[in-house]
């Protein structure tokens, strides 16, 4: 949903962009050719990069921009990316765990710095592309957040994609 304002400082139009959730790929943007997913479809799999075309019950998100919640849609809801072992910490691997909505270390900033999924338990933190490997399995990481290629992602929304036969590759809608 969109909504006009108009600005009382400047007359100037702006459009704002309501987007409370939706089904996103999420792209690694130094090489759009992979995704963020998941190894398996249960608690404790591993969140990690996927060839682009891996099956979508591994690399479709529904993403909350007011939660922060970031679930595997393929599990409605049920399964969110963590880190592993509740540990906030550099270089904690990230995995799937059974989402408690209450809990700040399944949030994640997805609006502070577009571009970038920042930690909602430690802002300091964000999700990496674990030494920067651009290759299907490949973990991904809390980091420091320093703006690196390794932190960047697309979010590619569900209704841009467009649906290819079984020996095509998925492809954005252009």
């Amino acid at each position: 949903m969109a909504r006009r304002l108009l600005c009382k400082n400047c007359e100037l139009c702006i459009e704002i962009v309501e987007v409370k959730m939706g089904i996103y790929l999420i792209e690694y943007k130094a090489d759009t050719n992979y995704v963020l997913g998941a190894s398996d479809q249960m608690a404790g799999a591993a969140v990690v990069l996927r060839a682009k075309g891996t099956q979508n019950r591994f690399t479709l998100w529904d993403l909350s921009y007011d939660t922060g919640a970031i679930t595997l849609n393929s599990s409605a809801g049920k399964l969110a990316i963590a880190p592993q072992g509740d540990r906030i910490a550099p270089e904690a691997l990230l995995s799937l765990a059974v989402y408690n909505p209450a809990d700040q270390k399944q949030q994640w900033e997805l609006l502070k710095s577009p571009g970038f999924i920042l930690s909602g338990a430690d802002n300091k933190l964000c999700i990496d592309n674990k030494n920067r490997v651009a290759k299907d399995g490949n973990p991904a990481w809390l980091y420091q957040f320093n703006g690196s290629v390794a932190q960047q992602w697309n979010f590619v929304p569900l209704m841009s994609l467009r649906v290819v036969a079984p020996d095509e590759d998925l492809k954005v809608a252009k």
